[in-house]
């Protein structure tokens, strides 16, 4: 429901979904932000994409269908990037390909326009940034913001105060410490920033529809990109030596059996380390899943192809069980102590082979699909 609050210096839209890491609900995981937060943005504008309720051991959910739909049309569904070295942002989704190329076509998908504020390094760019967001708003949508609380990856702008002194909305990183120093909350658990320009690195304002490629043709431009992305085997965007696609399962198990890279007593590097793996195994989990439904809910508009559609579904369904895999080897999804069993070299051995092993699915799902559309 779109509850708007508005005064002379603030507005607030009410009703935006909230986005964020993985809690624990019957919904299914959402932890790659940008088609996260794009879905609940066009949702709320009004586009009445279905909710489908499952039933897998034991316990019932509700999967994102737009969700699904948008990490397919980005990419990322098909993407991985491993970044050589151990950086916080080596597994960054937005680097699997071009991002301007994974925001045009995540946007063209659906049929809308978008434009991008960036900073130009001049006095006037915070005003300009404000007078955006403020327009937008006003016009009921939105705004899809990079940074504001946390890292610059995508959230929400949903509201502001103090005629833009203050800004509302939902991040991923808004209750998480130290991500969240000196964010306050509205009723409705949205965040409160002030002093938000710095932290901000650029915006998408959502424009107007524009005419939307008919279900057919989407469902080939998914596939088309599936297969672009996953050959592509490296990018220099962000900084450092990357690899994306097929080539950074390589990368990653590379830097994973590097012996030399454990040759410390501090924890902080063990546990630093483990967490930059464990975010590309949560991604491969998530990712390959969720191309797995994807192509499911193509096949059953695409007639001729579902016996291939669904051969490929089932290597990347395959692929998204070994991550399952993997997290057993460290004690399993969540364990406080698994940082310690990654620093046995057999253990980071196996956990090799396993990522070798989705390797070889990925290969196998995307060599299926380029026999149908390249």
């Amino acid at each position: 429901m779109k509850i708007v609050t508005k005064c002379e210096d603030r507005l607030a839209l009410r009703g935006v979904g909230r986005v964020g890491f993985y809690n624990g609900s019957d919904h299914t995981p959402e932890d790659i932000p940008f088609p996260s937060c794009l879905a609940a943005a066009l949702r709320f504008i009004g586009e009445g994409y279905s909710w489908t309720t499952f039933t897998e051991k034991g316990k019932t959910w509700h999967r994102n269908d737009l969700y699904i739909e948008l990490l397919g049309a980005s990419g990322m569904a098909f993407g991985l990037r491993w970044k050589d070295g151990w950086y916080q942002d080596a597994a960054d989704m937005m680097f699997v390909a071009d991002p301007t190329e994974i925001i045009r076509r995540s946007f063209a998908h659906m049929g809308y326009g978008f434009r991008s504020v960036d900073k130009s390094g001049s006095p006037g760019d915070e005003a300009r940034f404000v007078n955006e967001i403020r327009q937008s708003l006003k016009s009921g949508k939105p705004i899809l913001s990079f940074g504001v609380v946390g890292p610059p990856e995508c959230g929400l702008i949903t509201g502001y105060d103090e005629g833009g002194g203050v800004l509302i909305g939902w991040s991923y990183f808004q209750d998480l410490p130290p991500f969240n120093s000196g964010v306050e909350h509205e009723s409705d658990g949205t965040y409160r920033k002030r002093n938000w320009f710095p932290d901000t690195w650029s915006l998408i304002v959502i424009e107007d529809k524009v005419d939307r490629p008919e279900p057919v043709d989407r469902n080939a431009e998914i596939l088309r990109w599936a297969v672009s992305v996953a050959r592509n085997p490296a990018d220099r965007r962000g900084g450092g030596t990357q690899h994306t696609g097929l080539a950074a399962y390589d990368a990653w198990a590379k830097q994973v059996t590097n012996d030399a890279d454990f040759l410390t007593d501090d924890e902080r590097v063990f546990r630093s380390r483990h967490e930059i793996h464990n975010s590309a195994v949560s991604i491969v989990a998530e990712c390959r899943w969720a191309a797995s439904e994807l192509l499911k809910m193509i096949a059953e508009s695409e007639s001729k192809t579902v016996p291939d559609l669904l051969a490929a579904a089932d290597r990347f369904r395959r692929e998204h069980d070994l991550m399952w895999q993997a997290w057993g080897l460290v004690g399993g999804n969540g364990n406080p102590r698994a940082h310690e069993v990654f620093v046995d070299p057999e253990i980071r051995k196996e956990l090799a082979s396993v990522i070798l092993k989705a390797r070889d699915l990925d290969a196998e799902a995307i060599g299926i699909i380029e026999k149908l559309c390249c």
